[in-house]
């Protein structure tokens, strides 16, 4: 959860704004809940947010 924590923050993103990330289904994640693989995928799940919210468009 550290490494979530300070991937959201270092892109600028609130707590609130990682919480909502972590329950919304992710393309990042092959349309899965970040939140119901953080258990099995930790490393897969800290990559997702990173990329997730660094992202420009």
């Amino acid at each position: 959860m550290k490494d979530l924590i300070s991937a959201a923050r270092n892109a600028g993103r609130s707590d609130a704004s990682l919480t909502l990330w972590l329950n919304t289904p992710t393309g990042y994640l092959d349309g899965a809940r970040p939140v119901d693989l953080f258990e099995e995928a930790t490393e897969s799940v800290v990559e997702a947010v990173r990329q997730s919210f660094t992202v420009e468009w």
